[in-house]
């Protein structure tokens, strides 16, 4: 069980390293929660470790994995942007739009797409102005 002081149910900063030690699964720490490839920089990911008991709502239904779908509140002043993959069918991106123009919490929020270079596969986030239609 985790304590108020334990340091999770807090934002924390992703770290981005050229090549993550193998760790045997009775050694990871947690440490490995927050540490990310290198080449995920781009994201400039932001984690926050949760215990499942905390979640606001269960859908009850299990996701492609079989796990159960779990929801956690989070403030609306704190989501500055959706990115949306480079790969996301344009259905998805139009429920995002939707999504965030229905809710007016949420309308500060500026939508981003993950664009993949043909030429060297880097991906870049590209602005999508106009950011609620």
């Amino acid at each position: 069980m985790r304590n108020s002081d334990d340091g999770y149910n807090e934002l924390t900063k992703a770290e981005y390293v050229a090549r993550r030690p193998p760790k045997n699964l009775l050694e990871i720490k947690d440490e490995v929660l927050y540490t990310k490839s290198e080449s995920w920089r781009y994201e400039q990911e932001w984690r926050i470790v949760r215990s499942f008991n905390d979640a606001k709502r269960k859908l009850g239904r299990l996701d492609t994995y079989g796990k159960e779908i779990l929801l956690f509140a989070v403030p609306p002043d704190v989501i500055k942007g959706v990115i949306i993959g480079f790969s996301a069918e344009s259905e998805l991106e139009i429920a995002i739009r939707s999504a965030l123009a229905q809710n007016s919490d949420l309308r500060h929020s500026e939508i981003r797409r993950a664009a993949q270079s043909a030429e060297t596969g880097q991906v870049n986030i590209v602005s999508m102005k106009g950011v609620i239609a």
